[in-house]
């Protein structure tokens, strides 16, 4: 069993964070050390809901589709790497029309396939200098048409300790402070059978503001 002991408590204005340190840890995974024993910051385990939705162009009677049920978050339950209890697979699309949207983990070696729709890290940020993390998800329709991409707070949302969102579609960067989260939207076209590729970076308070 891995022992912890209180390094050293950070308090600022807007959250509060607590540093723990790890005895077992692999120093290569940390920046900074605290008497012989390396240090990661701790964040609030949090939830954020990913939907996707269109009204294809072919034809205005169709119905819009949509895939309203992804995830992305941490727990303190959970890794960086893949948790048969958290990641989830991304279920086949049906008949008809379909959009899907899913996280890729390729190198995850899943025998049951590459794509899911739930994506779920661990809840320690080791690299205290860069304080972010990034997820990389894409987008794919068997129609084409202009889709809607919104993100929604889930359960114990930290409003208090995500600064920034940033999310990157080719050579459009869009930006939003955390606290906006559900105000988060874009839109952009999709051709059919296109894969469109996001990458979103969730940056951390710094613990001195």
């Amino acid at each position: 069993m891995k022992k912890y002991s209180l390094c050293r408590y950070l308090f600022s204005i807007s959250f509060f964070i607590i540093i723990t340190c790890d005895k077992e840890s692999n120093p290569m995974d940390a920046t900074i050390e605290c008497e012989d024993v390396v240090c990661g910051i701790n964040i609030n385990d949090f939830m954020i809901k990913v939907s996707v939705s269109m009204t294809p162009y072919d034809n205005q009677e169709f119905d819009p589709i949509s895939d309203s049920e992804n995830y992305l978050g941490v727990l303190e339950s959970a890794t960086d790497g893949y948790d048969t209890d958290y990641d989830i697979l991304d279920p086949p699309s049906g008949v008809g029309n379909w959009i899907s949207l899913y996280f890729p983990h390729p190198e995850w070696n899943h025998s049951l396939g590459d794509n899911f729709t739930q994506d779920i890290r661990g809840n320690t940020l080791a690299d205290q200098e860069n304080r972010t993390i990034e997820w990389d998800f894409n987008i794919i329709s068997s129609a084409e048409g202009t889709i809607n991409l919104d993100f929604e707070s889930v359960n114990n949302y930290c409003y208090n300790c995500i600064q920034s969102i940033q999310l990157t579609l080719g050579d459009e960067v869009y930006t939003s402070l955390g606290s906006d989260i559900d105000n988060f939207n874009i839109s952009t076209v999709l051709l059919s059978n296109q894969i469109i590729s996001f990458n979103l970076v969730l940056e951390f308070f710094n613990s001195d503001n």
